[in-house]
């Protein structure tokens, strides 16, 4: 597919790892992650500290949990307040990392009446770019548009529904990427292609 004068296919998100099972490989980005998984810990410890004096009328009990409880949340919103501001941080990962799961698993599905659609449709259009970029190096990417639509067709349930649409025939017309991606979008099916041709 040559559509690089209609497409933004040449701009994509940038990659990023996802977590694994349980607690995720340490990487310096995700430092402010294990701060708030221990403030998350120790505000449990805390609690039930808490409980327990309540539960026996200690009232120094009482008294030490809520001067402990203050102290966390105060290292809470610290933490917080630091990673809003600090970029490339705790906040932007987890939005790559919800945007992308989202863009493969939700957009295009009908269930959500469209409302992720348009926001991952007002994004590209804002950004001027179309889909996300996983696991590639910049120097084996020599023809940006053909992993864009590999990306939209084979890793989204957006493309596999519109694979079935067309019953998979190489001869037939296919979206290869959103409406969202074209530079002009008034142009009469700047994103349609034959499907043999991905």
């Amino acid at each position: 597919m040559s559509k690089d004068s209609e497409l933004y296919t040449y701009r994509t998100m940038d990659s990023f790892e996802f977590w694994g099972i349980g607690i995720p490989q340490y990487h310096p980005d995700l430092s402010a992650h294990y701060f708030l998984l221990v403030i998350s810990a120790i505000t449990s410890v805390i609690g039930g500290y808490g409980f327990n004096g309540t539960y026996n009328m200690n009232r120094t009990r009482m008294k030490f949990c809520g001067i402990l409880t203050l102290i966390v949340m105060l290292c809470f919103t610290a933490t917080l307040t630091i990673e809003a501001v600090n970029k490339n941080s705790f906040m932007e990962t987890t939005y790559k990392t919800v945007y992308t799961a989202f863009l493969e698993n939700q957009y295009g599905m009908k269930w959500n009446f469209g409302i992720f659609d348009y926001i991952v449709d007002h994004i590209q259009q804002s950004n001027k770019c179309c889909g996300l970029r996983k696991s590639l190096n910049k120097s084996q990417i020599t023809h940006p548009s053909y992993y864009t639509t590999l990306f939209w067709l084979e890793s989204t349930n957006w493309g596999q529904i519109e694979q079935i649409k067309i019953k998979y025939n190489d001869l037939d017309q296919v979206a290869y990427v959103p409406l969202s991606c074209c530079i002009d979008q008034s142009v009469k099916n700047c994103n349609f292609a034959l499907f043999g041709d991905r």
